[in-house]
């Protein structure tokens, strides 16, 4: 190999380096112990999408990976709070305070 390949060799592997673009390799991924129910949605919702169990499976695993996945999870998790309170609010709507529960028990009027 000449000095101006191997120049020429790691200039581009600086540039993909530095521009971020990867190979795309070809990967193989087993999942064990898929319970029946989710294989049979998973292919429902393959066919649904015109697509094949493998290609549906590639393409939610590519979604929940995305940068947008991560920004709405965070944001779901700061949301989880708020939700949970709101539903806390709603079970007890309508019951009265506790100063009004504790004035029944004890008699004050």
């Amino acid at each position: 190999m000449n000095h101006l390949t191997l120049t020429a060799m790691i200039a581009l592997t600086l540039l993909i380096a530095l521009l971020g673009i990867l190979p795309v390799m070809s990967t193989t991924l087993t999942i064990r112990k898929l319970a029946e129910p989710v294989k049979q949605r998973l292919r429902i919702q393959a066919a649904r999408h015109g697509r094949s169990m493998e290609a549906e499976a590639r393409e939610i695993l590519t979604a929940a990976v995305s940068p947008e996945a991560n920004a709405n999870h965070a944001f779901k998790q700061h949301a989880l709070p708020q939700s949970i309170c709101a539903e806390v609010r709603g079970i007890w709507t309508g019951r009265g305070t506790t100063d009004s529960v504790m004035e029944a028990l004890r008699g004050d009027d």
